[in-house]
């Protein structure tokens, strides 16, 4: 088949436009009640009639769109219906503020003409945020969509109220409201937002009416004074013992009230003593309802002060603090002023301070409703993350009646009648027209609305035709997953939890899943002000819709947040790429037609069957993720598949099958088009438009559709462990010592059966000066005692051994090792031999220069094989000499008569000497029970390779077993990266209350980067715990050929770390001064410095040491280890 199915670069707009069109104009999604199939459904968390997408909308979206399109796959009828909601507060002030630039108020036009300049607004804007929603690929049933004031939705909002008003739920009274002056309505209390502010606290003194003498009282509002009718203290207090049942007199007003005593009062906080304020804090309403106080109000609607206030009549209440301060002064009753950081209610709508208010609303007795909601947690609806539910419980707990009107024009009216001649309210589903006791038809209507999330509150049953007795209704409720944001828990799910147990008897939901925050890289929350705002729809123009899906859904953990980045969504750009890519591959060696079928559970090419064994189990591992809501789990399934597997190694192997005409290629084609197929199907629901497109050109999937195909059926017989137990992996021995060795053992853990092959050249692998644990001898030419073969056995490794020239031997062993994982057990085969044949030394070439002068022929430089006697008997280096890398490498600084040298340099190699105190040969340990164990330890650790990260990891593990952790887990995770020297290389450790040697992101205590610009790697902040430290080596190491103005800047690096808590260290100087002139002990100086941090802080100073001794064996190198670890401790304390 041509490459020219597929264009050769993918380009999303076209694409996604295409799709968007066909399936809206095909009613793909548009499901049929009597069709057959479970039946699933979802209703969309109605957007704001005035919203613009953002970055959380496209998170929510994307999640449910994956539950949808998944359900559809497995043959279910999905209903996702979508809607918009009016807003009244929001929706009325974009009208107003319109109109305020014409000039006008509502009030100008009258209430009716209003109402009908907002619906116009929303017919002209009203479906904004509705296409930026299809943007974003939704498969919604558009000829569905809904409007929680359209005429059905209005008539269940007016049933519903009626219902509950004649059933007593619902009633209209006096009580202290929350009251926003700006927008001129009640707010209930979870519409108000507490913000820290500073401010003050007022010392006042309050004289007895007597002359017997006074009591100090403490308040944040002294404009509320000229409203006190009593003053409260606790009656256990023994200050006010003797003086309940005194009068007092108000400062400023001269009214004289009650001093009595209440259990409510803190005796802690400012005197003890607590003007009661009844019009004027909620809590002052209760005190005043219980011990019968006057009921004053000071301030008015518009925040000003009322005739009440005396003096302060008309004064702003602003003004009025200021006045009445000033007098308090004058009159020396104001003792003293103190600072005071506290929280303040704002209108969640235009943010202004809110002012408890005495007011004649209307109410939903919802301490009444919630118990049924609360019990039918979880035994009904089952919330996702768990630990939600404590905090479900403890709303409803502690619920109050909801304040459901509203003082605006722009909502559903509140459907209430006064008749002016009689006095009798009429609640009733239609209008009335006259009175039924006097009949009276001059009847007034309630002016209120209702709060907007009283008709949210419906949503799951009102959208699908209730009060009627709809098929919708009868076939898709109750909903089967609520997906909304956790900040919502109160205002909408709790709420509809009551209203449809009440009015349907039945849940709404049968499982909630509350998703996190999307924060920024950094972790804060994303704000204009901040200017770290994402925008969805941007993202979308730069990258494509399927990269920004993919990247929420990849980092959608459930209970945890989300930092994102553009940096993550233009990788996952280049992953859609890759699949775009490897499809064009495919269909170079695919036919036209469906390829001949073969039978799949019978091919004969291992990497077949080991394809189709892993493809069963991502089938398996994917739909499992999603039904479990672990949306991140499914992408990272099918990332690692497609690139990891399918690309790096399948398409590589099948390369040679598609150049043989015959039964091999035959079976290669369907292969690889009955694994290309079905990837697209699982990828389909996280990336819809490349997928669809990809599928059209498929053979075979012309003029289908990907959004319409079932899951692929299970395939038992294609699950076959032993085959995929006979796939080798191939290491170099100084990679398996250095990284490979936690990889083997954790692949022992977890029971995998596989071979791994390392050759082993028994010499130094690794080339950043450091000896690889497998050379027969280190640095100093001393004989090295590790055997890489008894390593691997101790990690519980079935090991093997082969020589390298020896063909027949390395055959039979291979097949060994394979019998041995077909066994279901892991084998290591080792290959000895040097990898590289020496040639005659006339081929040799000039790495390194003698001088014969200077040479003793001593022999000390015959470390190396790449080292060898001349004619003369003087060194000379054979094809064999890497050079190490550095400048310098083992055999100059093994010369103490310095006659080796880099040719065609006079490089000074000796080392430098300082003499330093012996370290203590014993050291007192203290019993692991004489100090406090944090129950986790656990960091990451970046530096660039001969920094010392396998040390640390060493230290640690010792650290961990001193400190007794070893009844737990002590995990060391692997070492990562390019270890030569300069490679960044990543390493982590963890040990008590960790399962993984994966160190998940957002657990890290400590981060430590040994070389500064390490910090700037993606991904390493992400490492890091709330509240955790950066520890930072103050320290540059460039790679070679960069050049200085290149590298990173301590600017951009402290941007980088801006709201961290950083402690940066020059530990490089450290071990220059211990007369370490390759700075090699300054990751020793570093654990120090770690040392004391915490949690690391808890441990005692003598178990590092004695981690730190079992590993430096050597006198001198313990000497220079303990210098190193003393200096940076004292580093850190100083």
């Amino acid at each position: 088949m041509s490459e020219n199915a597929l264009p050769k670069g993918y380009e999303p707009h076209a694409v996604e436009d295409h799709w968007r069109e066909y399936w809206e104009k095909n009613k793909t999604f548009t499901p049929d009640p009597d069709a057959p199939g479970e039946p699933f459904s979802i209703v969309i968390p109605p957007p704001n009639v005035t919203g613009a997408l953002h970055i959380g909308h496209a998170l929510n979206h994307t999640l449910i769109d994956v539950l949808c399109r998944h359900a559809r796959q497995k043959g279910k009828k999905v209903l996702w219906l979508p809607g918009t909601d009016h807003a009244g507060i929001a929706t009325q002030n974009v009208v107003e503020r319109a109109l305020a630039k014409e000039g006008k108020t509502r009030h100008d036009l009258g209430r009716e003409a209003f109402v009908e300049r907002v619906w116009q607004w929303k017919e002209d804007y009203g479906n904004r945020i509705l296409n930026q929603i299809r943007m974003l690929g939704d498969s919604v049933d558009w000829t569905r969509e809904r409007f929680t004031m359209d005429e059905g939705l209005s008539k269940a909002v007016r049933k519903v109220f009626v219902e509950l008003y004649k059933e007593g739920y619902i009633y209209k009274g006096k009580y202290i409201i929350n009251w926003c002056s700006r927008c001129h309505t009640a707010l209930a209390d979870d519409e108000v937002d507490h913000m820290p502010e500073k401010g003050h606290l007022y010392h006042v003194r309050y004289d007895f009416e007597d002359g017997s003498g006074s009591v100090i009282i403490a308040t944040t509002r002294p404009e509320t004074i000229m409203a006190d009718t009593g003053v409260c203290v606790h009656p256990e207090d023994e200050r006010y013992a003797g003086l309940v049942g005194k009068k007092i007199v108000v400062p400023v007003i001269g009214r004289v009230v009650p001093l009595f005593a209440d259990r409510y009062v803190d005796k802690e906080f400012g005197t003890g003593a607590l003007k009661v304020t009844p019009c004027h804090d909620p809590n002052d309403w209760t005190l005043g309802e219980r011990h019968g106080l006057e009921f004053i109000q000071c301030i008015d609607e518009d925040g000003n002060m009322t005739a009440e206030a005396g003096p302060y009549a008309g004064l702003s209440k602003e003004e009025c603090r200021k006045r009445i301060v000033e007098d308090l002064q004058a009159s020396g009753q104001l003792v003293k002023i103190e600072d005071l950081d506290h929280s303040v209610g704002h209108c969640y709508r235009c943010k202004t301070v809110v002012e408890p208010h005495m007011s004649e609303q209307w109410f939903v007795a919802s301490t009444k409703l919630a118990p049924r909601a609360r019990a039918a947690v979880p035994e009904m609806t089952q919330i996702f993350p768990e630990n939600w539910m404590k905090t479900y419980y403890n709303w409803l707990d502690n619920i109050r009646d909801w304040c459901i009107s509203r003082q605006i024009w722009w909502g559903h009216r509140i459907p209430a009648w006064t008749c002016p001649q009689c006095g009798k309210l009429i609640v009733s589903e239609e209008d009335p027209t006259s009175c039924p006791d006097c009949g009276s038809t001059e009847l007034v209507q309630e002016s209120d609305v209702l709060d907007t999330w009283f008709s949210s509150a419906l949503w799951p049953f009102s959208t699908m035709g209730w009060p009627d007795k709809t098929k919708d209704l009868a076939t898709f409720y109750p909903t089967s997953v609520l997906v909304t944001g956790f900040d919502i828990l109160f205002f909408w799910v709790a709420r509809m939890m009551m209203m449809g147990l009440h009015f349907m008897d039945q849940v709404p939901f049968k499982h909630v899943y509350l998703h996190a925050l999307v924060r920024d890289a950094q972790g804060r929350k994303m704000s204009k002000s901040t200017g770290n705002v994402i925008d969805p729809l941007v993202m979308i123009e730069k990258y494509g819709t399927d990269a920004l899906r993919f990247t929420l859904t990849a980092f959608a953990a459930m209970g945890r947040d989300i930092r994102l980045s553009e940096d993550r969504i233009e990788g996952y750009r280049h992953f859609v790429n890759k699949l775009w890519n490897a499809s064009r591959f495919a269909l170079m060696n695919l036919p036209e037609d469906v390829p001949a079928a073969v039978e799949l559970d019978k091919v004969q090419g291992l990497h077949h069957q080991w394809l189709l064994h892993r493809l069963e189990e991502v089938k398996k591992d994917v739909d499992g993720a999603i039904e479990a809501y672990r949306f991140n789990d499914a992408a990272q399934t099918l990332y690692k598949f497609l690139w990891n597997e399918f690309c790096d190694w399948y398409l590589e192997l099948i390369k040679p099958d598609m150049k043989e005409e015959g039964p091999r290629k035959t079976e290669a084609q369907y292969v690889l088009w009955t694994a290309l197929r079905e990837f697209l199907i699982l990828m389909h629901p996280i990336m819809p438009f490349v997928t669809a497109e990809i599928w059209q050109a498929l053979p075979g999937g012309a003029g289908s559709d990907a959004a319409v195909q079932l899951l692929p059926e299970a395939r038992p017989g294609c699950l076959k462990p032993e085959a995929a137990a006979r796939c080798v992996s191939i290491i170099g021995d100084g990679t398996e010592c250095h990284s490979g060795m936690d990889a083997t053992r954790n692949t022992v853990f977890r029971q995998v059966p596989g071979l791994k092959i390392v050759l082993d050249n028994e010499w130094i692998a690794m080339t950043g000066g450091q000896p690889s644990p497998s050379s027969p001898c280190n640095l100093a030419g001393q004989p090295n005692a590790f055997r890489l073969d008894e390593a691997l056995k101790s990690q519980g490794a079935h090991v093997i051994t082969a020589d390298a020239y020896d063909k027949a031997e390395i055959e039979a062993r291979v097949e060994e090792g394979l019998k041995l994982a077909a066994e279901g057990l892991f084998a290591i085969l080792i290959i000895r031999g040097t990898c590289i044949r020496k040639v005659p030394a006339s081929a040799y070439g000039q790495k390194l220069a003698v001088d014969k002068e200077l040479c003793r022929k001593c022999g000390r430089c015959h470390i190396c094989p790449g080292i060898e006697d001349s004619e003369d008997g003087t060194p000379r280096w054979n094809n064999l000499c890497s050079g190490c890398v550095s400048r310098t490498p083992a055999c100059l600084q093994m010369c103490p008569f310095k006659a080796l040298s880099v040719a065609g340099s006079n490089t000074e190699t000796a080392l430098e000497t300082v003499t330093l105190p012996h370290a203590p040969e014993v050291i007192d340990v203290p019993p692991v029970d004489s100090f406090r164990r944090p129950p986790r330890l656990s960091l990451a650790i970046r530096g660039v390779g001969g920094q010392g990260n396998l040390f640390f990891g060493k230290v640690l593990a010792q650290v961990a077993f001193l400190a007794g952790y070893d009844d737990r887990n002590i995990l060391k995770g692997e070492t990562h990266g390019m270890a030569q020297m300069g490679g960044p290389v990543i390493s982590t450790f963890g040990c008590g209350e960790v399962f993984s040697p994966a160190l998940v992101p957002g657990t890290a205590n400590v981060l430590i980067a040994m070389e500064k610009a390490e910090v700037l790697r993606p991904g390493f902040l992400d490492l890091l715990e709330p509240g955790g430290t950066v520890l930072m080596a103050d320290t540059r190491i460039l790679p070679h050929g960069l050049k200085p103005e290149a590298y990173p800047s301590d600017e951009a690096i402290a941007a980088q770390l801006e709201g961290y808590r950083v402690v940066s260290v020059d530990v490089l100087s450290i071990a220059l001064n211990l007369g370490d002139p390759k700075g090699r002990c300054a990751n020793v100086a570093m654990l120090g410095v770690l040392s004391t941090l915490p949690p690391f802080d808890v441990v005692p100073e003598a178990v590092w040491l004695q981690a730190l001794r079992g590993i430096s064996r050597k006198p001198a190198l313990w000497d220079l280890n303990h210098a190193a670890f003393m200096a940076g401790r004292g580093m850190q304390k100083g």
